[in-house]
């Protein structure tokens, strides 16, 4: 399998197609890593024109052949570093299609790119490397929703070491439970060939995270959404719903 990385540096927001990566902070840049898959017969997966993505600083390589990285940035320029030391620094601008690649011997640690414009820091991003997952992570859009039966909140479920770092190899399957005044309405992993359902109380992650969306009644109260995992500490989230 050939691993192309790609590192994305954008200035400015941007909000993921799907709803299992975390929320970008205004300025943050955005941090991907592309690969190949080639099937038993030859023949990518997919016939689509770029490439899949991941994000995250694990990989297994014996480092000896070097990995593609490619920072994208709105920036003029963009630095990039492995475990604090320099790279070099590259244009970014329409002459290079606001890009710029640079050969990396994989180790484990963190990869980082910075984006400079008139010379100066604007932006940065850093990837990484994940230890084995420990918790799960719970995160929702919305704390607070209105008992009116339509209010959702995203929860997005993150598989994460003991520092916090989600671990992109991680898939084990999630197990959720309710209790409140709220309902599970769908879960999902953005895996575009799972074939699992979307409306079972269970997920398996992808690349570390999944979704769950839960939906409140037309009762005020308190929704608790409880996650477990097998060799995982489980995790509770508690939601507001108000009248």
């Amino acid at each position: 399998m050939r691993t192309t990385p790609q590192r994305r540096c954008q200035k400015g927001t941007s909000r993921s197609c799907d709803k299992t990566r975390r929320r970008q902070k205004e300025g943050e840049p955005i941090v991907s890593i592309a690969f190949w898959r080639e099937s038993r017969n030859g023949f990518f997966w997919s016939k689509w024109h770029f490439d899949d993505l991941r994000a995250g600083w694990n990989w297994k390589t014996n480092g000896k052949k070097p990995l593609t990285v490619t920072v994208y940035s709105s920036c003029q320029e963009a630095e990039l570093f492995l475990n604090g030391k320099s790279l070099g620094r590259k244009p970014t601008d329409r002459s290079t299609e606001f890009k710029a690649v640079w050969p990396v011997p994989y180790a484990p640690g963190t990869l980082e790119a910075a984006g400079y414009d008139a010379g100066q820091k604007v932006a940065n991003t850093a990837l990484r490397t994940a230890g084995n997952p420990r918790h799960i992570r719970l995160t929702a859009d919305r704390g607070q929703l209105h008992a009116a039966g339509e209010d959702l909140s995203y929860v997005t479920v993150e598989l994460v070491d003991a520092q916090g770092v989600v671990n992109p190899n991680a898939d084990k399957l999630v197990h959720f439970e309710i209790k409140g005044p709220g309902t599970i309405v769908g879960v999902g992993n953005a895996n575009p060939v799972s074939l699992e359902s979307c409306q079972t109380p269970a997920r398996k992650c992808w690349h570390g995270r999944c979704l769950v969306i839960v939906k409140a009644g037309g009762q005020p109260g308190q929704i608790v959404l409880r996650a477990t995992a097998d060799g995982l500490h489980a995790s509770q989230l508690t939601l507001d719903v108000g009248p």
